[in-house]
């Protein structure tokens, strides 16, 4: 992939968040929605099936750094400033 092709994926990535988030705006009710009620359960998630829209985005929110790190951490590898050390 070349960086043109995923900065287009992170803009639009973005862009589906921005517009959700203006949905929201509009219809504070579905932020206590539970959409995963008519799903089987999640056993691989810190989330349930009770679990609210609002849960969900607190959840994203406390989660985004670790993954952002992640992701910085392997690109400066990929581009040699950063090398695995080993003892």
């Amino acid at each position: 992939m070349s960086k043109e092709q995923a900065i287009t994926m992170i803009r639009d990535a973005f862009d589906i968040t921005l517009q959700y988030l203006e949905h929201l705006q509009s219809n504070p009710e579905l932020l206590m929605t539970r959409p995963f009620l008519h799903l089987p359960p999640l056993t691989y998630s810190q989330v349930n099936n009770e679990t609210t829209v609002l849960n969900l985005m607190i959840a994203m929110v406390r989660e985004i750094h670790y993954h952002t790190g992640q992701i910085i951490y392997a690109a400066k590898i990929r581009k040699g400033q950063l090398v695995w050390q080993y003892d």
